[in-house]
């Protein structure tokens, strides 16, 4: 069985990767912003957009949502330890937990940081940066999580180089350090 989001989602990883061959990802250079960045940050924020979308139809969303505040409210209903999923890059010893601020009812600095550098990309170049490339990729890779619950359970799904780490490779899930189960 084909799973066309996650396979681009590997594609995205895999340039995402390759762009630490000129920024180490690292704390310090967070703030690096470059066009790649934007071009990560753009594909991923539109793919966060559908796969959102398609999740929240899974859940049984009475009526299709229409934007990021409408998926946090059916998501979370659904599943209330949504915000609380960290994604490890044991590569880089980084951690992140992309959808925190839903546990405020917000949308994370990373989600709005897209639509900036989407719609105002003359003010917002410098917000393409590294930070929000690895926040915006972890994001989208807990919702395919989610969304692919069954095949990473029976990890019938490739696994990503970023956000993989053999002592995971036994747990449903294997991008997270955290105890969580996905449903």
């Amino acid at each position: 069985m084909r799973h066309p989001h996650w396979d681009y989602y590997l594609t995205v990883l895999d340039d995402l990767d390759k762009a630490s061959r000129f920024v180490e990802f690292a704390r310090e250079n967070f703030r690096t912003y470059s066009v790649e960045f934007v071009r990560i940050i753009l594909s991923v924020g539109s793919e966060i957009d559908v796969v959102a979308k398609l999740l929240s139809e899974q859940i049984g969303s009475p009526r299709p949502p229409q934007n990021i505040n409408e998926y946090r409210e059916i998501i979370l209903n659904r599943f209330p330890s949504f915000p609380a999923i960290e994604i490890s890059a044991p590569k880089y010893t980084l951690t992140f937990i992309p959808w925190q601020a839903w546990q405020r009812n917000e949308n994370p600095a990373w989600w709005k940081t897209y639509n900036k550098v989407k719609h105002e990309r003359n003010a917002h170049y410098a917000d393409a940066c590294l930070e929000n490339a690895l926040l915006s990729c972890s994001g989208l890779c807990v919702l395919l999580g989610y969304l692919y619950a069954e095949f990473f359970a029976n990890n019938t799904i490739p696994r990503p180089l970023l956000f993989f780490d053999d002592r995971y490779k036994h747990k449903p899930f294997v991008m997270t350090r955290t105890s969580f189960k996905l449903p």
